[in-house]
């Protein structure tokens, strides 16, 4: 796995603990509390399909309806409970693994229910501002992630160009150097 994935899972791993965590504490009756535990679930497997491009070679199709399955078990929560708005964090990284145009627009969609979410659960006005700044500095965050990546690639490119004209360098050489002996032996 690359780095970049590596950090995509553990950052979706550790707010999908906190969550649960967070709305696992407050006195739910048993049965309640074990159903919104399985959607939970539910939103952790889908989320590792949705990264099934980066850790199989999954079909497009099955990556995206995990990704489905994520944002929409993830939305069932939040209209439970906002508590599960830690959670979004994990989306995020979700969303951002998948590229720069692809995880802008499903950021975009993270950030649209979690704003309704706020909105149906009566919170504080100024807490509807927080979806809106993490859309806008995971934005920020992933363009130049994927700026380091391009550049990073580029610069591969060139090094690998560089050791193959080397090789055609030193090829040429030593022909010179062979054609070069065989007129001092022939003279």
């Amino acid at each position: 796995l690359s780095t970049l994935t590596r950090v995509w899972i553990g950052l979706g791993v550790a707010s999908w603990s906190v969550a649960l965590a967070l709305t696992t504490s407050s006195p739910l009756s048993g049965a309640v509390t074990l159903a919104w535990i399985v959607v939970a679930v539910v939103v952790l497997v889908a989320m590792v399909f949705s990264l099934g491009e980066r850790l199989r070679s999954w079909p497009t199709s099955t990556v995206y309806a995990g990704n489905a399955v994520a944002i929409g078990g993830w939305a069932a929560l939040m209209f439970h409970d906002d508590r599960w708005s830690v959670l979004s964090f994990a989306l995020f990284a979700m969303c951002f693994a998948k590229g720069r145009e692809v995880g802008i627009a499903l950021a975009a969609v993270v950030s649209g229910v979690w704003l309704a979410a706020e909105i149906a659960a009566d919170s504080p006005r100024w807490t509807l501002l927080i979806p809106f700044t993490a859309f806008a500095i995971g934005a920020v965050i992933s363009v130049m992630i994927y700026r380091v990546g391009d550049e990073n690639e580029a610069q591969a490119a060139l090094i690998a160009e560089l050791r193959e004209t080397r090789a055609d360098l030193a090829a040429s050489e030593r022909e010179r150097g062979t054609l070069e002996e065989r007129a001092r032996f022939a003279s």
